[in-house]
């Protein structure tokens, strides 16, 4: 809220928190000075203090201290929250530090329990960090991650049961953006790809790329395809790579006995189809039977002490209730993760959101979801998942697989750094992204694309005068991504029409060369009404800064040694702000590598003393 005058509105807060006012009280109304008036379930009031901001006075919060309250109070906000969460019938409170931990005991005992779950900021030496959360606070902001967590010998109390959270500091609990797992599928939806061929020897380069880069798991193509899958999955297996090693197979017992069969296989990745499309014109399945050979499959495989993921193919297309139906009755009997599969890549965000949420509540186990890319969602798709409770994601490189392929694995590298830098970088070897999507370009002979998500060639080039000028300054100014994270550098671009003074400068001193500031903008000058005629190369740019800084510290210019533009730069350094160039007042190529200048025109010089602040 904006301040009032006069600005001091914060008064000692002694005295608030301490009762509820009758619903008969007069309240004031706005602009507020020192407090605002809330209004319970009940009708009664509830006085908030204002408090200014440390770092801005002019701005202010109203909130609620509910330890400082008195008991009361606390007493009963705690049976309001009772009454808001007891018909959701929660089977377990869970109190989040630090104001939770003050209301959660009251909201279980007015439930009827006997107990509730605290969590807390401090990592006791037996507690993992897989069963913890990022929290973030409005009355603590810009402290650093704080991270709660929960005692590893109380998860059985929640496995699987419906859980009311009490605090407001938590963004979301089941979120598992902070720690996801990736199942990369190259050497299986990747094989799958128009213009792929892999042979062994490939697979195992590739195989040995992805381990080096830190995937969790590596998928392969299902063994009882061919022969040569199944030599070629053995091989790989016998590699000791740090990767899990899993393949992936039909609903069908005679896969699953050739897929068990392999030594050193990690897990089994079971699929079958069940919307209705599938099942009339794929497989002939109804869904009592695909949920007996589910239980059928999984039942072997897990005798064969392997870890087994159970998929459903076509989820977004296939009844809900079915679905749900088959995801319950297999993580009754232990399956290790549930699939959801946007097989033709209709799915948007908000529908991945809701069905992942909706089958956290149904399963207890970890949940895997796969994206196809038909539609463009397939990256905003595979965060969503994280954020609704998914914790695995299937990728490729380069995202290639069946038609347009599925999540990329650069892509979500991208989109998942941004949300927590901290664990992506400690878990991937993002240095290594680039030869990886490199070394499967080369062998599926497709180029990585210009607007590729951190290796494409333009990922980290600026070009408009108002962006380098920013990003020579602060790089954080236009970029959201640090190329340093993935061993790369970012380029500016100095040879073009929208190129700024700043920029120049920057190159100039790259260079070894010092001039003023107005030398800069007339060396500019020259380098746009070059651009205007003819397309540059770094080259031509520094040909530009050479002969001009010749020009302003001697009486002769120095030869320029790039021949194609050596006439031009004759020109230019005839050209004056003034815009004369010998006589010529327009400007055109002349075929024969040289170029007649144009005079500077107002709107350039306006570009130059202003960098007009319309890029986007």
């Amino acid at each position: 809220m904006s301040s009032p005058n006069p600005p001091h509105f914060t008064q000692p807060t002694t005295n608030y928190w301490q009762e509820i006012l009758p619903s008969t009280t007069v309240i004031n109304h706005p602009p507020y000075q020192y407090s605002v008036p809330v209004t319970l379930p009940d009708n009664r009031i509830l006085n908030l203090p204002i408090r200014q901001l440390s770092h801005d006075p002019t701005q202010a919060v109203a909130s609620l201290l509910v330890n400082q309250a008195s008991m009361q109070v606390v007493e009963e906000l705690g049976t309001f929250l009772a009454d808001l969460v007891r018909p959701y019938k929660p089977d377990m409170i869970i109190g989040l530090p630090t104001l939770g931990l003050t209301l959660a005991p009251i909201v279980a005992q007015k439930l009827g329990h006997t107990r509730y779950i605290p969590m807390g900021y401090s990592k006791k030496f037996w507690y993992t960090e897989d069963l913890s959360t990022a929290v973030s606070s409005i009355t603590s902001p810009g402290i650093g991650e704080k991270r709660v967590y929960l005692d590893p010998h109380l998860l059985p109390l929640i496995r699987g049961k419906r859980v009311a959270i009490i605090d407001d500091a938590a963004g979301d609990f089941l979120s598992n953006v902070g720690r996801f797992k990736i199942i990369e599928s190259t050497l299986r939806e990747g094989e799958q790809f128009a213009n792929a061929y892999f042979d062994t020897a490939t697979k195992i380069k590739i195989a040995k790329a992805l381990d080096n880069f830190g995937v969790d798991f590596i998928e392969l193509s299902n063994p009882a395809s061919s022969p040569q899958s199944r030599s070629d999955c053995e091989k790989i297996c016998a590699l000791g790579l740090k990767s899990k090693i899993l393949t992936h197979i039909r609903c069908h017992m005679d896969d699953a006995r050739i897929a068990c069969s392999i030594p050193g296989l990690t897990g089994v990745d079971v699929v079958i189809g069940t919307s209705s499309f599938l099942m009339e014109h794929s497989h002939g399945k109804d869904i009592a039977y695909i949920q007996k050979a589910a239980v059928e499959v999984i039942s072997f495989i897990k005798d064969a002490g392997l870890e087994v993921r159970f998929s459903t193919e076509d989820s977004f297309r296939s009844n809900l209730v079915d679905v749900l139906s088959i995801y319950s009755a297999v993580d009754k009997i232990g399956v290790n993760r549930v699939g959801i599969a946007d097989t033709v890549g209709c799915a948007n965000p908000r529908q991945v959101y809701d069905l992942v949420r909706t089958l956290r509540g149904v399963v207890s186990c970890d949940i895997e979801c796969h994206f196809h890319d038909d539609t463009g969602c397939a990256i905003a798709n595979a965060y969503c998942a994280l954020e609704a409770g998914a914790t695995h994601i299937d990728t490729s490189v380069i995202g290639i697989g069946e038609r347009n392929g599925i999540t990329s694995l650069g892509g979500l590298m991208a989109r998942m750094i941004v949300a927590d830098r901290d664990y992506v970088k400690s878990k991937y070897n993002l240095a290594a992204l680039k030869d990886l999507e490199q070394l499967v370009a080369d062998i599926v002979e497709i180029n990585i694309p210009f607007n590729n998500p951190i290796t494409g060639f333009c990922a980290f080039t600026h070009k408009a005068g108002i962006h380098a000028k920013a990003i020579l300054n602060n790089p954080s100014t236009y970029e959201i991504l640090s190329p340093s994270d993935f061993g790369l550098t970012r380029y500016v671009h100095f040879s073009s029409r929208l190129t700024g003074w700043n920029a120049i400068k920057s190159r100039a001193e790259q260079l070894g060369y010092q001039m003023t500031d107005e030398e800069y903008k007339q060396c500019t000058v020259k380098v746009k009404a070059l651009a205007d005629v003819k397309k540059m190369s770094l080259d031509d740019t520094d040909a530009v800064i050479r002969s001009f800084h010749k020009m302003v510290n001697s009486d002769s210019p120095l030869p320029v040694k790039n021949a194609n533009i050596e006439n031009s730069i004759k020109d230019l350094e005839n050209l004056d702000l003034n815009g004369v160039s010998n006589g010529k007042t327009n400007g055109h190529a002349n075929g024969n590598g040289h170029a007649e200048v144009p005079p500077p025109t107002e709107q350039m010089k306006e570009f130059l003393e202003g960098e007009p602040e319309t890029e986007k």
